[in-house]
């Protein structure tokens, strides 16, 4: 080999031929290693999270950190401005230094440390803070774990908010629980349904009156309550969900009704007064509606037991009565005959014989008395029963106007009766019976309560789709105060009393149910000492104009 080629297979030989090229790379080298040195402290200090770096001394010291660590060690730190050279020990608690001792303890025989949450007391606040932290063991040249790399991002407002809500849920648990149990002591079934008509929370006495297993059973549609409880109205016609008083009360309406349903268990039916109202948010938004129900089965077979009762009390009373006035009246017209024919022939005196007469006219009066009472009781007990028919036809209401007062015109000579028909071709719709007792009741009032000498006056006229019958009298009139409760059952005006007018306070009431039950109103206007007019509305049979 010449001297050539062993200079070019030479690498030693090639750089001493050119000693600028290793200084250049060298250079080029350091410079590289600087500007990798910075970008690297850039990343440290810049990092999104808190990065310290610990040497493996017995104290554990920081070396270095960026800003994010410094908060998060606290303020008390922070405002030292560094906790370069602070041994670990010193950051924290007595038991937070041996726990976190303990992780340091790991990187020290090169083991990683991810701790997704980790609760930590540093001095000098009292208060825990909480962290997901990571450590990462660093390795020298000869492999040996040189640093501790911390990584830190604190959660301490994550924890607490999660702390929060689980207080929260554990506070509605147990409002709710507190709720249930409440609802489960009430005494009355409790329904609530949602906007939708989804029923979304009972009771344990509404899964009873409903004859459920279970609460999940009667967690279900409204619609699903027409088929499941055959419901009905009182009068037993089918009760569609849409009336249902909860259904009506999502509508915004409060509702008071009865309803009947059939329980799933028994197969008996259970009759429940419902009150239901709609709820609504802090926005005035409907949110749904809640029932409450009671079972007042009990009430309603006492009512009807009471009901059978007053008939059969009725109609007891009413054969003796019958047969009381009848043979009264009839010895009433054969003592006036025989009174008339045989006056001078008989040894009693004319004056005796007439006191007689008069008794037995008496006997007459209180009789027909008691045989008004025991019809209003038959009345009661007929209306009491809603699911007996009303006998409708049409009738001509002209006619039986005319009927009603030439009936009682023969028995009230004193009180001149007026007509004024307008309407005398119309016919209404209804029971020709029943509105009749209507008519009777307020022309005998008129009578009863007018002076001797006054006139009465009834008028018929057409009204739109309805007819209007109108009894005036110049009577004692009713107190102003006292006219709304007119209509109810037993009430008596003050200006009225019973002993001397008679009656219980029952044919108002009764007169105002059987117009209800016709579809019609029944109103009265009136100034007391100067008279009253009462009205009634019955459905044309046509809805033509007067």
């Amino acid at each position: 080999m010449n001297e050539a080629d062993k200079s070019a297979s030479d690498p030693a030989a090639q750089l001493g031929a050119d000693p600028a090229r290793p200084r250049a790379e060298i250079e080029r080298a350091r410079e590289l290693a600087e500007a990798q040195a910075v970008e690297l402290s850039a990343i440290f200090h810049h990092a999104p999270a808190g990065l310290a770096l610990y040497d493996t001394s017995p104290e554990l010291c920081c070396v270095r950190h960026n800003v994010r660590f410094l908060d998060l060690v606290g303020p008390h730190w922070r405002a030292r401005g560094s906790i370069a050279g602070v041994p670990l020990r010193d950051l924290f608690d007595e038991p937070s230094y041996l726990a976190t001792r303990a992780v340091f303890e790991r990187g020290l025989i090169g083991e990683v440390v991810e701790i997704a949450e980790y609760a930590a007391v540093l001095a000098p606040d009292p208060q825990p803070r909480y962290y997901r932290w990571s450590l990462t063991p660093l390795r020298g040249a000869d492999g040996q774990v040189s640093g501790l790399l911390v990584s830190a991002i604190e959660i301490t407002e994550q924890v607490r908010a999660r702390e929060r809500i689980a207080d929260l849920a554990r506070l509605a648990d147990a409002k709710t629980a507190q709720l249930q149990l409440i609802l489960d002591s009430i005494a009355d079934g409790v329904w609530v349904c949602d906007a939708r008509g989804q029923v979304i929370e009972l009771n344990r006495r509404a899964i009873d009156l409903l004859g459920l297993p279970e609460k999940g059973a009667s967690l279900r549609p409204l619609d699903d309550y027409a088929s499941l409880f055959h419901t009905r109205h009182p009068d037993g016609t089918p009760m569609l969900p849409d009336d249902f008083p909860v259904s009506r009360a999502l509508s915004g309406e409060a509702v008071v009704a009865e309803t009947v349903v059939r329980n799933a268990r028994t197969g008996q039916d259970t009759w429940l007064q419902i009150s239901a109202a709609p709820l609504h948010d802090a926005r005035g938004q409907l949110t749904g509606a809640v029932a409450v129900g009671r079972d007042v089965t009990a009430s309603v077979e006492i009512t009807r037991q009471k009901d059978e009762f007053l008939s059969l009390v009725a109609h007891e009373l009413n054969t003796p009565i019958t047969v009381i006035k009848g043979l009264t009246q009839s010895m009433e017209r054969r003592m006036a005959q025989r009174l008339e024919r045989y006056a001078a022939e008989t040894s009693f005196s004319v004056e005796e014989l007439g006191k007689y007469a008069e008794q037995l006219r008496s006997v007459v009066r209180q009789t027909g008395r008691v045989e008004r009472l025991v019809g209003e009781l038959l009345d009661i007990s007929r209306l009491a029963d809603t699911r007996a028919p009303l006998n409708r036809a049409p009738i001509s209401l002209a006619a039986l106007v005319i009927d009603v007062v030439a009936r009682v015109q023969s028995t009230a000579p004193a009180h001149p009766i007026a007509l004024d028909l307008m309407a005398a071709d119309r016919q209404a719709e209804g029971d020709a019976e029943r509105i009749e007792h209507v008519i009777t009741n307020l022309l005998q009032n008129a009578v009863k309560y007018s002076p001797a000498g006054a006139a009465i006056v009834v008028t018929l006229r057409a009204a739109g789709a309805f007819a209007r019958v109108s009894v005036r009298d110049q009577g004692i009139g009713i107190p102003a105060d006292e006219q709304p409760q007119l209509f109810s059952r037993f009430f008596r005006a003050s200006n009225a009393p019973a002993h001397q007018y008679g009656g219980i306070g029952l044919g108002l009431y009764l007169a105002s149910e059987i117009v209800k039950r016709h579809g019609g109103e029944m109103s009265v206007v009136s100034r007391e000492g100067q008279g009253s007019t009462f009205t009634f509305t019955l459905p044309l049979v046509d809805a033509a104009g007067p």
